[in-house]
């Protein structure tokens, strides 16, 4: 890591990690749906989206390389892209767990789709994403059932 990177607290790292994605040719289009909601920070764990806001634990924050919050940013904004928070409720108050993983194996499919080389993400290493090839290409519902 940058020694500028160690000195910017939880906050200023999304808001450098944001203005990346505003400047990159494969993950541009994911920029608006970043700037939506609020970014709010909390002792969560990791992190969150309720579909529109974004939380962050800081601390969990503060262990990321860029290329990893990298990776969290867009793990966060393809849920709200594809309104897995908001379309899915019901569902998911349902079957929670499952929900979640199935969401979570759509999206991360769909970051290594957009940079398979990791040129501009990298996978954070705990928690572990879930992350499977059999399921690039699919949308939640189909990797749910």
């Amino acid at each position: 890591m940058s020694k500028t990177w160690d000195k910017l607290s939880a906050q200023d790292r999304v808001i450098a990690v944001h203005v990346d994605f505003s400047n990159n040719k494969d993950f541009a289009s994911l920029s608006g749906v970043v700037y939506v909601g609020d970014v709010k920070f909390e002792k969560i764990g990791t992190a969150g989206t309720d579909g529109r806001d974004v939380y962050y634990d800081p601390e969990f924050v503060e262990r990321l390389t860029r290329k990893q919050l990298r990776y969290l940013v867009a793990h966060e904004a393809l849920h709200k892209a594809l309104m897995h928070c908001t379309n899915y409720k019901e569902l998911s108050k349902k079957y929670p767990q499952l929900c979640n993983m199935a969401m979570d194996y759509v999206v991360n499919a769909m970051i290594l789709e957009a940079d398979p080389k990791l040129e501009f993400v990298e996978l954070p290493t705990e928690p572990e994403p879930l992350l499977h090839e059999k399921y690039y290409g699919m949308s939640f519902i189909q990797v749910l059932k």
